[in-house]
């Protein structure tokens, strides 16, 4: 069952979408290829289930951003190395002018 959110989500979704079928091309803040994906998931939802608007819903194995993978131990060192390490303007290689 869809929550209101992912029928919110689906409904901006479907907006935009007939937005771009009826008047073409029209700057968004969508990106193109988000865009391309959710017109190929209408046109086969609607040539599936004769709705569109099917396929402008959440897929239920779609979680959003993934947590992170690294264990904490592993992350608190990457942060470490890069904090001392990496962003230390004293351990960066000077480029004198003429060099390449």
């Amino acid at each position: 069952m869809a929550s209101e959110r992912d029928l919110a989500v689906a409904t901006d979704a479907l907006q935009i979408v007939k937005n771009r079928l009826d008047q073409g091309a029209e700057p968004c803040l969508i990106p193109e290829r988000t865009l391309r994906r959710w017109i190929a998931q209408y046109r086969s939802a609607e040539s599936l289930y004769g709705n569109g608007y099917v396929g402008c819903w959440r897929r239920p194995g779609s979680k959003g951003i993934e947590p992170s993978r690294l264990s904490e131990e592993s992350r608190n060192l990457l942060v470490q190395f890069v904090e001392n390490d990496y962003e230390d303007l004293r351990k960066r290689r000077r480029l004198h002018r003429g060099q390449r």
